[in-house]
């Protein structure tokens, strides 16, 4: 929806440039100043664009400035709503919440639980995440084609290193078809997911000074037993 703006109103009180710019919400991204609409006493009502979906509604000025503007779109997304994500494909809104927990982290912003059709997972996100199609399925292969995350999130420094030997591992092998080194080389199911990579990967051999993962069966990357550092 669009609103009219009142030209003579912004000519009026528009001294300090108040119209153009772009402000910070506390839970809804950035809003655009569009203009005025309305004068109701002496408060006046603004236009604000919300720069994530492009929705438009009126608010006033104190509130623009503490952040505290809802995008009015999203309050009641319908159930069975189809998305599209980024990567992962589609998704479906199955429940929306006022107040829910993330991924272990309780949230004050509006989140969904929304199921990813390509897959079936089913997860909570933030709501605007899905609006913006930023938000991933953990099972969705999206490491050339063939590699998953898992339910798997690494938080530290030190765990950095293991990801990037299971990503260097995965895009060796079929990047493009796989470098011409590994040709005939393939890697188990199993290790397509990063969770269980991340669970075998204590048990190589020499895993405490690890430079690079080398394979002694040249054929597959295939078990705990067949590799080592």
């Amino acid at each position: 929806m669009e609103f009219l703006r009142d030209k003579s109103l912004e000519t009026q009180y528009d001294k300090d440039n108040f119209i153009g710019k772009i402000f910070q919400t506390n839970n809804y991204g950035k809003v655009k100043i569009i203009g005025i609409h309305s004068k109701v006493g002496c408060n006046r009502k603004y236009i604000v664009e919300f720069l994530d979906n492009g929705h438009q509604q009126l608010t006033y000025k104190s509130m623009i400035l503490k952040g505290d503007i809802k995008n009015n779109s999203l309050k009641h997304p319908k159930i069975g709503k189809i998305y599209s994500t980024t990567r992962c494909g589609d998704c479906m809104v199955l429940e929306v919440y006022s107040e829910k927990k993330v991924q272990g982290e309780k949230t004050k912003r509006m989140t969904a639980k929304i199921r990813f059709l390509n897959t079936g997972y089913e997860g909570v996100y933030i709501l605007m995440n899905i609006v913006r199609g930023e938000v991933e399925d953990p099972y969705a292969r999206i490491i050339y084609g063939v590699g998953y995350h898992g339910k798997l999130s690494f938080k530290t420094k030190d765990e950095e290193p293991i990801y990037r030997r299971w990503h260097d591992m995965i895009e060796r092998v079929y990047k493009n078809g796989g470098h011409i080194n590994y040709t005939d080389v393939v890697v188990c199911d199993r290790w397509h997911c990063l969770q269980n990579f991340y669970e075998d990967f204590f048990e190589l051999r020499g895993y405490d000074n690890f430079i690079d993962i080398k394979q002694e069966n040249y054929g597959s990357f295939s078990s705990v037993d067949e590799l080592r550092f």
